[in-house]
This record gives C-alpha cells, sequence and structure tokens, in this order.
C-alpha cells in the first residue's frame, strides 16, 4: 500500500508540471463557471422556468459529459504512455513493484487530480445558500455520482494508455471506449422490451448517474460503477503482464 501511494502522489503533482493540465483545468473552470452564470441569471428571472436545481445541470448537463469526455482521455492518456515512450516503464518494472501497485498508484494519481478539479465547484454552493439555502443532500449525492463515473472514465483512460506509447492514440482509444458506452443511452430506447433492452438500460451509466443527482444513493448503482472500474483496472494489469512476456 506504501508503494501504491508513493506512485499515486508523484502522479498528482506531476499534473502541477504539465501545461497541458492547466490549460484544461482552465477551460474547465471557464464553461462550469459561465453555465453557473447563465442558470444563476435564468433563475432569478421569473419569466424563465428552471427544472431541477442548478448543481444538478452542473453535475449532469450536456456540457458537463462534454468537458468529462474531453477532459478524462487528456489527463490519462499519458500515465503509461509516457512510460512506454520515455524507456521509463522497463527500468519501473525492474524495482521491486508489482503490475497492480503500478496501476493502482497511476489510477489514484489521476483520480485525485480529478477530485481536486471538482472541489473549487462547492464555491458555486456558497453561492447559492446567499439566495436561498438549496437542498444540500442532492448536491452531496450527485458529487459522489461525478466522482464514480470519473473514476470509471479513468480506469478506462488508463487502459487505453497502456496499449500504445502514442498519447494521441490513447486518449482516441479512450474517448472511443466511452463514447461507445455513452450511444448505449441512444441504442436501449430504440429497442423493444426484453432482455437486450434491460441489459443495455443496465450498462447505461447515464441512468445510474441520474439516480444520485436526485438524492438516491442505492448500493447497486455503486457497485455498477465499481464494478467497470475494476473490470479496467484488471485489463490494464493483464495488459503490462502481457508486455511482460513480449519483452
Amino acid at each position: 500500500m506504501k508503494t501504491t501511494w508513493t506512485i499515486a502522489k508523484k502522479e498528482f503533482s506531476l499534473y502541477f508540471y504539465t501545461p497541458v493540465a492547466y490549460v484544461l483545468a482552465a477551460v474547465f473552470y471557464i464553461i462550469n463557471g459561465l453555465l453557473f452564470y447563465f442558470l444563476l441569471n435564468a433563475a432569478n428571472r421569473p419569466e424563465v422556468q428552471v427544472e431541477g436545481s442548478i448543481m444538478q445541470y452542473i453535475f449532469g448537463d450536456i456540457f458537463f459529459w462534454i468537458t468529462l469526455f474531453i477532459l478524462v482521455p487528456v489527463l490519462t492518456m499519458r500515465l503509461i504512455s509516457e512510460e512506454r515512450r520515455e524507456g521509463t516503464l522497463e527500468l519501473l518494472l525492474t524495482f521491486p513493484l508489482n503490475d497492480f501497485q503500478l496501476i493502482t498508484g497511476k489510477f489514484f494519481g489521476a483520480f485525485f487530480f480529478y477530485f481536486f478539479l471538482w472541489i473549487p465547484t462547492f464555491i458555486y454552493v456558497g453561492i447559492l445558500f446567499l439566495f436561498q439555502p438549496p437542498d444540500i443532500g442532492p448536491i452531496l449525492s450527485a458529487f459522489l455520482g461525478v466522482l464514480l463515473v470519473g473514476a470509471m472514465f479513468i480506469a478506462i483512460g488508463l487502459f487505453s494508455s497502456t496499449l500504445s506509447e502514442n498519447q494521441i492514440i490513447s486518449a482516441m482509444v479512450s474517448f472511443g471506449i466511452i463514447l461507445g458506452l455513452f450511444l448505449v443511452s441512444a441504442i436501449e430506447t430504440l429497442l423493444p422490451p426484453g432482455i437486450m433492452r434491460f441489459v443495455l438500460q443496465y450498462l447505461n451509466f447515464i441512468r445510474h448517474l441520474d439516480l444520485f443527482k436526485i438524492g438516491i444513493i442505492d448500493t447497486r448503482h455503486i457497485v455498477y460503477f465499481l464494478s467497470f472500474i475494476l473490470f479496467f483496472l484488471f485489463l490494464s494489469i493483464r495488459s503490462l503482464e502481457s508486455r511482460r512476456w513480449t519483452r
């Protein structure tokens, strides 16, 4: 566990030495800030009807998904790809360090940075308290959902990063997998009731996140996200193991 934590801290600190991370963070805060500003203005105009809480839009609006689809692949594309390109992965694998420790350390390092990006958004909650105290329960449950879906995307991005030493290719593969899962939501609505539609409904992560947004925390939905996270972490470890055998 100590080795995993050391790698996680190293990966987390590396983000602050890359200009790409600062550019992404700036875009992230600009998009969310503008969205909050316009939603707040709309909510204060009697002729405009804003359904639901403003924070529900921050944690699940179309801009949220667009930002996340771009943010996570770029944040994760360098995790293993850069090590392979610079030849430091072979050096790491010679250390008293197993694949599980390396993968989980990289995963938590990226997840901590993702979590760090979302912390300032709670300033919006403080601003809302100046007008009318919002229901904090759904906000916290929605934030938990945002962390879980982000962790799932990070696990997908980490796996994609093990497949190529080219960071752009890794980002594209990650984006493709995430987009494929997103399209499940469109496909399942076109199917007639049956076992296939039931399976696709369960795989639709948007449905799971929507329940978090309205304040429902069900262990089944937490298990859903954790299962995907563990599955892609497992694939990442196997991908590294296959590299050991092919060296």
